[in-house]
């Protein structure tokens, strides 16, 4: 009993194993692709963690626009009393300049 391979059986299975080997690569390729994204999905889930915790912290650490006037007022008063105060250091020096 023989056996016999035809040429076009044996490139067949030439084929047949060349599909396998690319098959293979294709899916260790796809793998690591999928590991990648995996990976950036968390790195984006992170800076979104993180994002939205800047946003809460500035919004309740924002300064309100009553607080900033009132802190307007508080500074141009305590100008004004300098100012005064400077008036009347001039004034004095003024009159012990003319004095004779």
């Amino acid at each position: 009993m023989s056996v016999e391979i035809s040429p076009g059986v044996v490139v067949l299975g030439l084929f047949n194993v060349l599909m396998l080997c690319l098959a293979f690569f294709v899916r260790q390729w796809m793998t690591r692709q999928q590991a990648e994204i995996d990976s950036l999905k968390t790195k984006n889930t992170t800076l979104t963690n993180e994002f939205h915790a800047y946003q809460l912290s500035s919004a309740l650490n924002f300064a309100q626009k009553t607080e900033v006037n009132d802190g307007k007022k508080e500074l141009l008063e305590a100008l004004n009393s300098i100012n005064t105060k400077i008036d009347r250091m001039t004034d004095k020096l003024d009159k012990k300049a003319d004095k004779p």
